[in-house]
């Protein structure tokens, strides 16, 4: 092989191994991935600010080294919960809530406006359906509206 080929390969994989560890010592920091020191003897110095009430020993945090099979794990790890969350629209699932909290207490509420305002028997199944159906129809929208934002979300998602 060239002599100048061969040079900037290694330089190449010098430069990838560096850029590997950047990333490691960055996902560390990141997800403050600690190692504890615990003081050799039992005094408070300021080389070992935290005290460990299991250990009854004073300990400093050092930033984890490590390896390339836990750096690939964690980062799966990682990646998989941002695929987990990244398809989640709040909003729509904020206003199916409320579209279920609007269909429970329309239930509840014309229950109590149609009881005493009835004839012989208390009862008004008119003020009943009446006020039911005002509450199916308004939480059936606010539900639609939900449904709609959740697949305009997974449709943008799919894009990316």
């Amino acid at each position: 092989m060239n002599k100048a080929v061969g040079d900037f390969i290694e330089k190449k994989n010098k430069l990838r191994a560096r850029e590997i560890e950047y990333k490691k010592r960055k996902f560390v920091e990141e997800w403050s991935i600690n190692d504890r020191i615990y003081a050799p003897d039992e005094q408070n110095t300021s080389d070992f600010p935290f005290f460990d009430k299991k250990e009854n020993r004073h300990y400093k945090t050092v930033p984890a080294v490590l390896t390339d099979e836990e750096y690939e794990a964690a980062k799966n790890a990682e990646e998989a919960l941002q695929r987990e969350f990244r398809g989640k629209s709040y909003s729509a699932v904020i206003i199916k809530i409320i579209a279920y909290l609007i269909w429970c207490i329309g239930i509840f509420g014309a229950l109590i406006a149609a009881s005493g305002k009835g004839g012989n028997n208390g009862f008004s199944a008119k003020i009943f359906f009446i006020i039911f159906s005002a509450s199916l129809l308004s939480g059936l929208m606010l539900w639609a509206l939900g449904e709609i934002i959740r697949l305009l979300n997974e449709i943008k998602e799919k894009k990316n």
